[in-house]
């Protein structure tokens, strides 16, 4: 089961009539799973398969975030 993810807008906007929602665009989760992923692809390669990268890049992001690191 995937958990949900409450970390937040990595960058929340406000749209004008919209109220102050900051709901759009990736979160903060996803942005530093990203960043981990490329950097793991940069360095490393992709050997395991994208699923397996997906998942550890999913694991530094939620021990960021854990740790307060990430935001």
């Amino acid at each position: 089961m995937i958990k949900p993810d409450t970390s937040g807008s990595a960058f929340p906007i406000s749209l004008p009539g919209w109220g102050d929602n900051g709901a759009f665009g990736l979160t903060k989760r996803e942005y530093i799973a990203i960043k981990a992923m490329q950097a793991q692809i940069e360095h490393y390669g992709c050997s395991d398969g994208f699923e397996i990268l997906a998942k550890q890049s999913y694991e530094i992001a939620d021990e960021m975030l854990r740790s307060n690191h990430g935001g």
